[in-house]
């Protein structure tokens, strides 16, 4: 079974705190909100309503939901609530008053509270400024009359997981909610319309919301906290679309999270977000590359306002605990060398993506790193490229493997001195740049991960050739090119990168792929016959050449006595070149031929058979006895004569390149 993470890691954070102030356990409210609270009472006076209504609110809501099973139900309806000046705590348990004997809070948490929300809890009690009823056993759905609760501040309803229904589009227009909880309940469907402009913490997560996310998050530039996540079991409870484009201009925020949702595109620019430290949006469809201005941020000070003399002023103070949480998305490219400038950085998340690259040498084992979640790595599942770094493989962060897996190469025997193209096919192919095909000799390295060949200038033990993936990324494509004399025999080939170095700014060659087997022979390319052999004294005449090993150089050409003609592959058997006039040739009616085959860049080869020679004759070649010679006028131009029945040369094929007939 999957194991659920927590709601958000610090569930605390939605909770006023100062630089100082310690991370409390799960859902537990500092000592700070209620001196907070307490001092906003103590200056606040106003005529309280009349005790009895009051009271009587609190004495249906202790009925109604249950108070007699209350976990800690101490001094209910014992006295009165509220007493006109002695502010803070209520004898009622849970229950907070001001100087003026109103009911300004009420925080019974895991308290065995069931039951509907009274709708006169929120009507009646008008000076209501914190309701928190997390953890309970609250039902149905959160009544309209929430909405006259114009002074509610702090409203936390999570994790009652029998709580219904939809937010009421009318909470948006409270003019003083700053914190609102619905997470871990049944409340869903689409979020409101407006937005809660006065809010400094939200998290509407882990509940029945779907839909997107409105973009209106420039009307809550006070925003410190914003936990959006889905359900991690069901796919269809969760948010989708984009990140709203105006949630990176939200100065103020410190932590996001919109874990477990189906939320895709890209990241945007975070050069607004100076206070993010702690980013969680793992579990999406998030695609592209990670921005430099993300490690900026996180790596910049904390700004908070203070009042310093009477006079809010901002303070920098250095972040600590901060959180990436990108795993289980669709990100690409290569970790940043600045993550080494996030000292503050305690979990780290990048699992199953499609990373590419190297994990950069400089990391070191860090100590504080609380890999999360549990049972799993940071950075195991993406396509990083060997070497890995020995602290990653002690932990287990990423398997050693071949990272571009060769299944087959063809052909699996290739001749040399020229070499034809190679095709590489095989699986987890990715596209970097300056890959290269490499093929080592035998005492050379094919270590993965290692210095390609460990070549030495006097002694080099693989030679290279550029390698082109294609664009389904199934095969590469190695070109060819002409072998030096010391690759012969067995060989292996393997794919090598050239990589960037952080340190030193240099680079060096890694393979990158397993080592598959090849064969260079050295077969000469050789003329086995030629067709046909004998042709027009004007010349203009096409040569078929069949012989073996032929291969395209782009420079191939026959001789016809010491006359060049470019020549026209076809295949690795065929080619064919087109005769020169026989005064072209040297005036000689039987001469050889021979060809040349000649590499871009490499040394010229002849191929030579004595049995091939190609014979001039004045008559026409086919169709007509040999005797039958004809005087040849000059107006019978090369290609537009043929021979008639009569021996009599007649124009005709106007194609100077076809087989004569």
């Amino acid at each position: 079974m999957r194991r659920l993470p927590h709601p958000h890691p610090h569930p605390n954070l939605f909770l006023p705190r100062t630089p100082s102030s310690s991370l409390l356990g799960p859902f537990r409210l500092p000592a700070l909100v209620f001196l907070l609270l307490t001092a906003h009472v103590l200056l606040t006076s106003s005529a309280a309503p009349p005790v009895s209504r009051q009271q009587a609110v609190l004495t249906e809501f202790y009925h109604h939901n249950g108070g007699p099973g209350w976990a800690n139900h101490s001094h209910w309806l014992e006295g009165e609530v509220c007493v006109r000046g002695s502010p803070g705590a209520s004898r009622w348990h849970g229950v907070f008053c001001d100087d003026a004997g109103n009911v300004r809070a009420i925080e019974l948490i895991e308290n065995n509270v069931g039951g509907p929300l009274p709708p006169e809890l929120f009507s009646e009690l008008t000076w209501l400024d914190m309701l928190n009823l997390a953890q309970n056993g609250v039902t149905g759905t959160i009544p309209e009359s929430i909405c006259e609760a114009r002074r509610l501040r702090n409203l936390f309803l999570q994790l009652n997981t029998g709580l219904t229904g939809t937010i009421p589009e009318c909470m948006t227009d409270l003019p003083n909610l700053e914190r609102l909880v619905i997470e871990l309940t049944e409340v869903g469907g689409t979020l409101p319309k407006r937005p809660f402009r006065e809010a400094r913490v939200l998290i509407l997560s882990m509940s029945k919301f779907i839909g997107t996310i409105p973009d209106y998050f420039e009307q809550m530039p006070m925003l410190t906290t914003l936990i959006m996540n889905g359900q991690p079991e069901d796919e269809e409870l969760r948010f989708s679309g984009t990140i709203p484009h105006t949630i990176f201009g939200l100065t103020r925020l410190e932590f996001i999270s919109m874990q477990f949702n189906n939320l895709e595109g890209t990241l945007e620019d975070f050069s607004n977000m100076q206070n993010i430290r702690a980013l969680h949006l793992n579990h999406n469809k998030f695609n592209g590359t990670i921005p430099d201005s993300m490690y900026e941020m996180l790596a910049a000070p904390l700004i908070l306002e203070e009042l310093r003399e009477g006079k809010p002023i901002k303070v920098a103070y250095p972040k600590t605990d901060e959180h990436i949480h990108l795993e289980h998305n669709e990100f690409n490219g290569s970790i940043s060398g600045k993550i080494l400038n996030l000292p503050a950085l305690t979990e780290l998340g990048l699992a199953d993506n499609f990373f590419t690259g190297y994990v950069p040498s400089e990391f070191e084992k860090p100590q504080m790193w609380r890999w999360y979640p549990e049972n799993e790595t940071a950075l195991r599942g993406n396509l990083f490229l060997p070497p890995v770094p020995e602290w990653v493989h002690d932990m287990g962060a990423v398997e050693e493997g071949q990272p571009l897996h060769i299944l087959s190469v063809s052909p699996p025997m290739v001749p040399r001195p020229l070499m034809p193209s190679i095709t590489v096919t095989g699986e987890d192919f990715v596209s970097l740049p300056e890959l290269v095909c490499a093929f080592v000799l035998p005492g050379g390295s094919t270590v993965l991960g290692g210095a390609l060949c460990g070549d030495t200038p006097d002694n080099p033990l693989c030679v290279t050739t550029s390698a082109r993936l294609s664009r389904d990324m199934t095969f590469f494509t190695c070109a060819a090119m002409a072998l030096p004399a010391q690759v012969y025999g067995p060989v292996s080939l393997v794919i090598a990168h050239l990589k960037d170095e952080f340190k030193t700014g240099g680079t060096k060659t890694h393979i990158v792929s397993n080592a598959v087997p090849l064969v260079v022979y050295e077969p000469h390319p050789r003329i086995v016959s030629i067709s046909p052999k004998v042709g027009r004294v004007q010349g203009c005449t096409r040569v078929v050449v069949s012989g073996e090993y032929f291969v395209n150089t782009g420079a191939v050409a026959c001789y016809f006595n010491n006359t060049k003609v470019l020549a026209t592959f076809v295949n690795e058997t065929t080619l064919y070149c087109v005769s020169p006039s026989i005064e072209e040739a040297g005036g000689r009616p039987g001469i050889p031929m021979r060809f040349n085959m000649t590499p871009n860049g490499g040394e010229t080869f002849s191929l030579f058979n004595d049995a091939v020679t190609f014979t001039y004759m004045p008559f026409c070649p086919l169709g007509t006895p040999a005797d039958a010679e004809l005087t040849v006028s000059k107006a019978c131009e090369c290609g537009l004569c043929a021979c008639s029945g009569f021996g009599r040369c007649v124009m005709a094929n106007p194609n100077p390149h076809a087989p004569f007939h």
